[in-house]
């Protein structure tokens, strides 16, 4: 996953890997600053409640406890001594109602048991007012008026028990917010370092990645020069190999000199390969040798082997005009596999391990003899509607396991008016199309069979076009070399 990570994060440009990170704690940022805020807003919140609300609500609750208690003591007294002045003191009762309902109001505080302290608290004053109005207005307490001023002193008892619980109550509450706001003041500090160091991790992070890219782009960049300059070259070196190549390739003078109609097909897999053929007239001026080679690989190094043979085949043409060589298809694969394998040192053991498969075609214009040797490449004969075809040996010239002595089996070829020969590589017989099938040999008999009657111009238009249908986009897969043939 890590491998991944790294891979696909060196595919973005530098503009692209700036921005990850950037985004990536711009992100974090921003969801931070709304945890941050909020704390604040609760801090701010918290503040605001304590100084507009509970410290006030708190400073009143200490008031009325301490008006009540000096109008309880003036209403004891009064009852007592009869002194009407301090009895008028009562009547301040509204402002202790008041206090009562705006801590009510408080909707902070939320104490279910209010409602009942004001309706007490009130009750009692009232209450109060009327028995200790009547007692001054009489001068004198009944028993009956003592007994009411006890049940007014008891009341104020639980009334002040009552205060005393709401204060506490009030005291708490300070407390819980107070301890809040300490805690999220400590979340606020501790979020803004988190911040810091994932951001200062991010910006080293992205620093580190870039200054190795930097340095690995200025290696790329060199390697990439000094690439360029080798494939410059090496393309210059194909190029040449490519000129020398089609320049060792038979013009089609001395083929159309001996056919009727002919066609050649060569196609390499890149733009040299290791399939080549030759006609040569041989100097009695009506023989001809018809060759067609496939070297092992392709791309250059079957462009080597191919100049390689087209130097041996000099020499054995040199040879056989001479008179020193029988101009046999059979003597010749005997001929190439014997000098290939001395040239290369291809012995037991040997690192050496090249060579080539063909097939050599012989005519004798004259006397209308055609003698055919093949290693492991078929000819193709066609008469009228009947396809034959001679498979040659299944022994490679060259190669190590080649014996140096190897003797290659030749055929003779009866020819007569209308008939067609076909030479070819195996680049068509194995090329692969889809599903990895390949264009096999009854494909390929089955085309010769079906064009029998056109021109071999058409034949090669019509073959090249089925390839190129069975290929369906897939790769060529070899070196292709096909020659059509109707002598004369």
């Amino acid at each position: 996953m890590k491998d991944k990570i790294v891979f696909y994060y060196r595919k973005l440009s530098l503009v692209q890997k700036l921005s990850v990170p950037l985004i990536l704690a711009s992100i974090f940022g921003f969801i931070l600053t709304l945890v941050i805020v909020k704390q604040v807003q609760l801090i701010n919140n918290n503040t605001v409640f304590l100084k507009e609300q509970l410290i006030p609500t708190l400073e009143k609750s200490n008031n009325n406890l301490a008006l009540l208690k000096k109008i309880s003591d003036n209403l004891t007294f009064a009852t007592l001594a009869g002194e009407e002045e301090m009895v008028l003191e009562i009547r301040y009762d509204k402002i202790i109602e008041n206090n009562l309902i705006t801590i009510k109001d408080n909707k902070a505080l939320n104490l279910k048991n209010l409602e009942l302290y004001l309706t007490s608290f009130k009750d009692y004053f009232q209450v109060a007012k009327s028995y200790a109005l009547v007692i001054i207005e009489r001068s004198s307490l009944s028993e009956q008026d003592q007994n009411v001023a006890e049940s007014l002193i008891e009341k104020h008892n639980k009334l002040k028990n009552q205060f005393k619980n709401l204060k506490a109550q009030i005291e708490a509450e300070i407390g819980l917010k107070t301890a809040l706001n300490h805690r999220l003041s400590s979340e606020v500090i501790y979020f803004t370092i988190t911040f810091l160091v994932f951001f200062a991790v991010i910006l080293f992070f992205t620093s580190y990645i870039n200054y190795k890219d930097f340095n690995d782009y200025d290696i790329i960049e060199a390697q990439r020069e000094e690439l360029a300059k080798v494939n410059q070259n090496l393309q210059a070196s194909i190029e040449c190999a490519f000129l020398i190549q089609e320049a060792i390739l038979p013009s089609d003078k001395i083929l159309n000199a001996y056919t009727k109609d002919n066609f050649v097909c060569w196609e390499q897999k890149d733009s040299v390969g290791g399939d080549i053929y030759f006609v040569t007239e041989l100097e009695s001026e009506n023989e001809i040798l018809i060759m067609v080679i496939d070297g092992v690989g392709h791309g250059v190094a079957g462009a080597f082997l191919t100049i390689l043979v087209k130097a041996i085949e000099t020499q054995i043409i040199s040879s056989i005009n001479k008179g020193r060589l029988e101009p046999s298809p059979a003597k010749v694969l005997e001929r190439f596999n014997r000098t290939i394998k001395s040239i290369l040192k291809q012995e037991k053991g040997s690192k050496s391990n090249t060579g080539f498969d063909g097939g050599i075609l012989y005519y004798n214009q004259k006397t209308n003899i055609c003698k055919y040797a093949g290693s492991k490449t078929p000819l193709y004969i066609l008469n009228d509607d009947i396809l034959e075809v001679i498979k040659g040996d299944r022994v490679s010239v060259g190669f190590v396991r080649t014996k140096m002595d190897q003797v290659y089996s030749e055929y003779d070829v009866k020819i007569k008016k209308g008939t067609k020969l076909y030479l070819t590589t195996d680049g068509v017989i194995d090329q692969e199309g889809k599903d990895n099938l390949r264009f096999g040999q009854q494909r390929f008999q089955e085309l010769l069979l079906k064009n029998r009657d056109k021109t071999f111009q058409a034949q090669k238009e019509l073959l090249g076009q089925s390839v190129n249908i069975f290929k369906n986009g897939c790769e060529q897969s070899d070196d292709i070399t096909i020659l059509g043939i109707e002598f004369l």
